[in-house]
């Protein structure tokens, strides 16, 4: 647990030092935001902002309703993330784009670290039945997004996922609509 966190502060400490040393960007679209399922999140509103020309740093907020994917009465996860995406293309907000994002959850309930097996395609959760108050998650994603003329945008991603409580790992993707200007 302590290695999530200390990977947290790293991510939270490259993003301010690039935040306060990024050249400023002439380009049409700097700023972004989305809302749509990412992740482990079902509601997932994201905050993105050009960088550099090819890097952005992104806070989120998002609730996980576990029960939708265990067919469970568990009540939704509240979580904040960080993170950042390098795009391929000098132009940032646009086109393919490499994410790492770190997400902090804190779960409601009698929510068990078992229950996140039911997502995963791996990790070990036997000695793990005692509730789960907190808990961190990686991923890395591969993802596109276009942004039209009038500002409408769509972003859409793959994600690998590891929950380092728990040593498991998974796929799941993203898919959002918003704003950019």
């Amino acid at each position: 647990m302590r290695e999530s966190r200390k990977l947290i502060l790293a991510v939270i400490l490259c993003s301010v030092f690039l935040l306060l040393n990024a050249p400023q960007r002439t380009l049409a679209f700097n700023h972004s935001f989305t809302l749509g399922p990412s992740g482990l999140q079902i509601l997932n509103l994201e905050y993105e902002k050009a960088v550099t020309d090819q890097l952005t740093l992104n806070v989120d907020y998002g609730l996980s309703y576990m029960g939708i994917v265990t067919f469970s009465n568990e009540p939704e996860w509240p979580s904040f993330g960080m993170g950042m995406n390098w795009y391929f293309k000098k132009q940032a907000l646009e086109g393919a784009y490499l994410g790492l994002h770190v997400t902090h959850v804190k779960p409601k309930g009698d929510t068990v670290y078992e229950d996140l097996i039911d997502v995963l395609v791996g990790g070990d959760a036997d000695d793990k039945d005692e509730p789960c108050d907190t808990f961190e998650y990686v991923t890395v994603g591969l993802g596109y997004k276009k942004i039209f003329e009038s500002g409408f945008t769509f972003d859409s991603a793959i994600q690998a996922i590891y929950i380092p409580e728990i040593k498991g790992t998974g796929v799941l993707g993203k898919l959002a609509l918003g704003y950019s200007w």
